[in-house]
């Protein structure tokens, strides 16, 4: 205090031999202390600090800013029929997008199989639009999501889809139809686990021209060979049991 008194009496010395009253650097020097005797002035200065910026280039001059990663908007899964799912999503931006990967997995706990990919746009300003069919006949649940990768090879997933199982009906069918008997084929579809078949064939009077009680099929390898080469040109019909299920179809054998 006794230097502030002492630069006070210089100042007022100072004015009363007639000096001006400009703010010379004794002047400043003296203003400033005395600010600092007023209890208000470390507050004052604390709420003119800026405050933290959201913005990474807030701090940054000059800032180059990472561009937007593409953004999805949605991506959904819908089941077309008993063999095939189509798959829909689009995009508000892009930047720098080289494709999509389409992952699949009945089980998501065990990990995703790439099923198929679909080139990006790049980069883009503008809503585009994707789609893909994926060939898919399980009886189950499918859960589906998007790899979405960069040029640069960084990716980013998008959510996880579920789409409903086929509830593809148990039938059988003869292929070729009509057909030789040396070439001739049975597909059995909708077995939802490995079975034991109980196939019997008929001819046109009723007369079982063949049987197996004991047909191993499974979902995976449905399409039987009976070895039927012996049978004559005529028509035919077929008769196919599973545990749960009867199925039947009609064929021609020709010369």
């Amino acid at each position: 205090m006794r230097f502030l008194f002492f630069l006070s009496l210089l100042f007022l010395a100072g004015a009363a031999r007639g000096q001006s009253l400009g703010k010379t650097k004794a002047h400043l020097t003296v203003q400033r202390l005395a600010e600092k005797t007023n209890s208000s002035f470390y507050a004052a200065r604390t709420l003119k600090t800026t405050a933290l910026s959201t913005d990474p280039c807030a701090m940054i001059v000059p800032c180059t800013q990472k561009p937007l990663p593409v953004t999805l908007i949605s991506f959904t899964g819908e089941r077309l029929n008993e063999s095939s799912v189509l798959l829909l999503w689009q995009t508000s931006e892009e930047v720098n997008n080289d494709y999509f990967q389409i992952e699949r997995t009945l089980n998501p706990s065990i990990g995703f199989q790439t099923v198929g990919v679909v080139k990006g746009a790049g980069s883009s300003k503008s809503a585009v639009k994707y789609q893909t069919t994926d060939p898919n006949d399980n009886s189950d649940y499918t859960y589906y999501r998007l790899k979405q990768v960069d040029f640069d090879g960084s990716y980013q997933y998008s959510s996880i889809v579920a789409v409903k199982g086929s509830k593809m009906p148990f039938d059988v069918a003869a292929f070729p139809n009509p057909s030789q008997a040396k070439t001739l084929l049975f597909r059995v579809r909708g077995l939802k686990a490995t079975e034991q078949l109980k196939i019997a064939v008929y001819d046109l009077a009723g007369n079982t021209v063949y049987q197996n009680d004991n047909k191993k099929a499974s979902p995976d390898q449905q399409n039987l060979n009976l070895g039927l080469q012996s049978l004559s040109p005529g028509k035919y019909s077929i008769k196919v049991q599973s545990s749960k299920e009867l199925a039947t179809d009609s064929f021609v054998i020709v010369p």
